[in-house]
């Protein structure tokens, strides 16, 4: 029998080391989170350096966060010679840099199409830079030839172009789909002899990419995944491995356009691309309404897009929120806003998805043929975010929850399983819902999305939606980092849970228990060798986010908040009774 001394040290030491979270050495995230912020832009015709510095004030006066602009084809002085039109644009330089003050990344929209008016064109024809000897196409923006990548000296000539942008600062580019024009050669040659529509496709995203990352570090480009032509003819554009931040676009603003852009999203989810989004309100204006597009097309559209990896906004006709009136644009802020405060777990769901090569975003429906058109257009977004999108002007929805229980994101009072009949979705919110016993990683910013305020920007939030009793983990990744584990344990019958973080100095994090019984809870903190600290609770949110030292506060009966204000260099141990 072992001394009573010894079995003492045993327990102490088991109690201990159950609840210690070393550090972990997890793959970095392959892309920037930039990805996943709200990106604006202006069509053609509306586009200089004037009107888009413009844009990105009006934005920020109306307290919209923004993550990037793009700069569409009104940049160049031709397609595609890498000049700056000079009446439009006097001074990129200074109007790169200024954006970058402002936190904001700035992509340049580009093909591989060179038009027999650019400038560069007779000296690549010349040196044979272009494929079929420089056989001209006929594309939306004129007559052009198309870059041979299989050239080298071609790709030398064509980097030393690009160059010139990147080294102004431009981060990334909008490669529009002019791929596909090389079907029109019927026969494709270039300096290694034939090449495919996929071969050329791969050859031109990867190398504005991989250029780009070279030169620039955190480099993104947008382009498309799939494509169709009448819900028939469906075409794969990017390669996979560099599917960071695409779109599905070009569509109309009504209904029937925000259909045919999640038919595309469901196929290219189906064919596992990682990441895209669509271009919010769509494209292509639509003649009945003075603005390009109905008010609630466009508020369900963008709502409908902050729940993609990609929230971006920007096409023909009218896409600023506050032309649309003082009620679209207050709802448009809140769905930024929530958009960035989920820019965390999009990180994560796409640095997890990607290493298993498949998309962020599961389809309900399944494919049964190539051509299918999906049956409904529900999604989970990585197991934990269940969307179904609107269709109509309706604001009342009979809706087919998968299986599990799910949390409506914007009233966490109620748990629903199964079919929810006629279920009221008012126009300031969307059929979202949160799975019961996850874990979301998030960077809340503002107090706008109701999740954290603007002192929650310096925090990590980790929100924990109805713990389900047993263990539970999430890995969260993040960019040249190796991230961390966070990990409860929740006992039922005691209405007790343990949450654990593991070692991670980079961050202070906020714990967000949301769904719960929350107004006898105790919380506590461990400070070293199984012994726990109460946390104390503030009754005023502005005590509590003022706070220094740690606190918690319950903002009502459903949610709590529990914020840690050291770094976390030795693990966390957090522990919550009578919840």
């Amino acid at each position: 029998m072992l001394p009573k001394i010894l079995i003492f040290f045993l327990l102490l030491n088991f109690s201990i080391n159950c609840y210690t979270l070393e550090s972990v050495d997890l793959a970095q995230s392959p892309y920037p989170i930039w990805a996943h912020y709200h990106w604006i832009w202006l069509a053609n015709p509306d586009e200089t350096q004037e009107s888009s510095i413009q844009l990105l004030k009006d934005y920020q006066s109306h307290s919209i966060p923004v993550g990037a602009i793009n700069l569409d084809s009104a940049w160049p002085d031709k397609y595609q010679n890498f000049k700056w039109n000079q009446k439009k644009f006097p001074q990129p330089k200074s109007m790169i840099d200024y954006f970058h003050s402002q936190n904001v990344k700035v992509l340049a929209w580009i093909t591989s199409t060179v038009n027999n008016d650019s400038s560069n064109f007779d000296y690549g024809k010349k040196h044979g830079f272009f494929l079929n000897q420089a056989k001209l196409v006929h594309w939306w923006r004129g007559h052009g030839a198309l870059l041979d990548y299989s050239n080298p000296k071609a790709v030398e000539w064509w980097h030393e172009q690009m160059d010139y942008l990147l080294d102004m600062g431009i981060d990334g580019w909008k490669c529009d789909g002019t791929d596909p024009y090389v079907l029109e050669l019927i026969d494709a040659q270039g300096y290694k002899g034939h090449i495919t529509e996929r071969e050329y496709a791969d050859y031109y995203y990867r190398d504005f990419y991989y250029h780009t990352k070279v030169k620039r570090g955190e480099a993104l480009i947008m382009a498309r995944p799939v494509d169709n032509f009448k819900d028939f003819i469906f075409l794969d554009y990017a390669p996979k491995d560099v599917m960071f931040s695409g779109w599905v676009g070009d569509q109309k603003g009504n209904w029937d356009g925000l259909r045919t852009a999640l038919i595309n999203i469901v196929h290219s989810a189906w064919n596992n691309y990682l990441n895209f989004g669509m271009d919010i309100g769509g494209y292509v204006s639509d003649g009945k309404w003075d603005l390009g597009r109905e008010k609630t097309v466009f508020v369900r559209w963008f709502q409908l897009g902050a729940f993609l990896p990609l929230m971006e906004n920007g096409g023909n006709g009218e896409h600023r929120p506050w032309k649309f009136g003082q009620d679209v644009m207050q709802i448009y802020r809140k769905f930024a806003w929530i958009h960035t405060d989920l820019s965390l777990f999009f990180l994560t769901s796409g640095t997890e998805c990607y290493y298993k090569n498949i998309s962020v975003i599961k389809p309900i429906a399944h494919r049964i043929l190539p051509f299918t058109v999906p049956t409904t257009f529900d999604y989970i977004l990585n197991n934990d975010l269940f969307i179904s999108p609107i269709l109509n002007n309706s604001t009342r929805f009979d809706i087919k929850l998968p299986p599990d229980s799910w949390t409506y994101w914007f009233n966490a009072s109620q748990s629903h399983r199964g079919e929810l009949r006629d279920f009221r979705v008012p126009l300031d919110e969307y059929p979202v819902f949160v799975r019961d016993g996850s874990i979301l990683p998030l960077h809340v910013q503002s107090n706008f999305s109701s999740l954290g305020s603007n002192f929650s920007k310096d925090y990590v939030t980790l929100m924990i939606t109805r713990p389900k009793s047993g263990r539970h983990e999430k890995l969260v990744y993040e960019y040249k980092s190796s991230g961390y584990l966070v990990r409860y344990d929740y006992d039922s019958l005691l209405n007790e849970i343990d949450i654990e973080v593991s070692a991670n100095e980079n961050n202070k994090y906020i714990i967000l228990m949301n769904g719960i019984k929350c107004q006898r809870a105790i919380s506590s903190i461990e400070v070293g060798g199984g012994k726990f600290e109460t946390i104390p609770n503030r009754k005023e949110s502005a005590q509590f986010w003022n706070d220094l030292v740690n606190s918690s506060f319950k903002s009502n009966a459903n949610q709590m908040f529990i914020k840690l204000v050291g770094k976390n260099e030795v693990g966390i141990h957090l522990r919550i009774k009578n919840i």
